[in-house]
C-alpha cells in the first residue's frame, strides 16, 4: 500500500471518527474511558500496549496467538503469569498477519462466547480491509470497534449490533 494512499485512508476515517464522546453505548464508552484511554503504558508499540491494557481490563484468561509470536507471548506471559495459551475457548484471539485469512481463523475457533474478543492488527491495510468489512456482517458479530490501527471484534449477545470508529 503506497504511503500516499494510506495517509488518504487515515485522514478520511479521522474525519468520520469520534471519541468517548459520541458513544453511545455504556460497554463501549466504560471500555474506552476505562481501558484505552488511561494513560497506563504497557508497551512502546501502540497495538501491544491496547492488547495489554485490554487483558488486563477484561481480566483475560485464555489467549490465542499466530504461530511465530514468541515475542509477544512473552511480553503477555511476563505480565499475566496466569493467562494460558492455545487452549480454547479463547477469551482473545489476536490477529497480525496481513495474509492471514480471517475467516478461517475465526471459522476455527470453537466456543466463542459473551467474553470473547478479537483484535485484528491493521485492518486498513488492502489485504484486511474487505475482509474486516464482512467480518462487520457476520450475525455472530455483534460490536466491533475500528481504531484505524486495529480493529476489535466482539460477541455479546445481549447488545444491539453496533460498529464503531473510534480516535485514539
Amino acid at each position: 500500500m503506497s504511503k500516499l494512499f494510506k495517509i488518504y485512508q487515515y485522514l478520511k476515517f479521522n474525519f468520520s471518527a469520534t471519541n468517548q464522546h459520541g458513544v453511545h453505548s455504556p460497554f463501549v464508552y466504560s471500555f474506552l474511558t476505562k481501558c484505552i484511554y488511561k494513560k497506563k503504558k504497557y508497551s512502546g508499540n501502540k497495538t501491544t500496549n491496547v492488547l495489554l491494557k485490554s487483558i488486563a481490563y477484561f481480566k483475560i484468561e485464555s489467549v490465542y496467538l499466530p504461530n511465530g509470536n514468541n515475542e509477544l507471548e512473552d511480553e503477555i506471559a511476563s505480565m499475566f503469569p496466569k493467562i494460558k495459551f492455545g487452549q480454547q475457548p479463547f477469551d482473545l484471539i489476536y490477529l497480525n498477519d496481513p495474509e492471514q485469512d480471517i475467516f478461517k481463523c475465526v471459522g476455527t475457533f470453537q466456543g466463542l462466547n459473551d467474553k470473547s474478543m478479537i483484535i485484528i492488527d491493521d485492518v486498513h491495510h488492502s489485504n484486511k480491509k474487505a475482509a474486516w468489512e464482512k467480518l462487520k456482517e457476520l450475525q455472530e458479530v455483534i460490536v466491533t470497534i475500528d481504531f484505524f490501527y486495529f480493529g476489535f471484534v466482539f460477541f455479546r449477545k445481549a447488545q444491539v449490533k453496533q460498529h464503531f470508529k473510534i480516535r485514539l
